[in-house]
């Protein structure tokens, strides 16, 4: 995967798994789940792939007009689900259209006014929900 990555998108920053490669004590924070893929990720990335993911950025990153963050602007690991905790990270970020990583929830967040609304809602459907229709 790193390998089609390293082709393929061309803006990557960081998440909790790839800071596993930075340090073990990390590791401690993680559920038995989670510790055991990383683990095994680290067992399986090529040196060279390794290195890649330890120089990943830090989020948040503005790329164009848009902005790509792992957690939320204030701590790369913090989950944020809702419009309502995502409108305070706003007066965080330098873009009205965020991209949130770590909640492994497709959809992002735009700011109007510093009001933030879930793209998903706008949308009119449920990106990314298990079970949901897509409208």
């Amino acid at each position: 995967m790193v390998d089609w990555v390293r082709e393929n998108v061309a803006t990557v920053i960081r998440g909790n798994h790839d800071k596993v490669t930075l340090g073990a004590e990390i590791l401690e924070w993680f559920n038995p789940v989670a510790k055991a893929a990383a683990i095994w990720t680290l067992a399986v990335l090529t040196p060279e792939n390794c290195r890649y993911v330890q120089q990943l950025p830090k989020g948040p990153l503005a790329v164009d007009g848009y902005q790509i963050v792992h957690g939320s602007p204030l701590d790369e690991d913090e989950y944020l689900f809702g419009a309502e905790e995502v409108e305070q990270a706003f007066a965080y970020l330098d873009r009205d259209l965020t991209f949130f990583g770590h909640t492994h929830v497709q959809g992002g967040f735009t700011s109007t006014r510093r009001r933030a609304h879930d793209l998903r809602r706008a949308l009119g459907r449920g990106i990314g929900r298990a079970g949901s229709e897509s409208g």
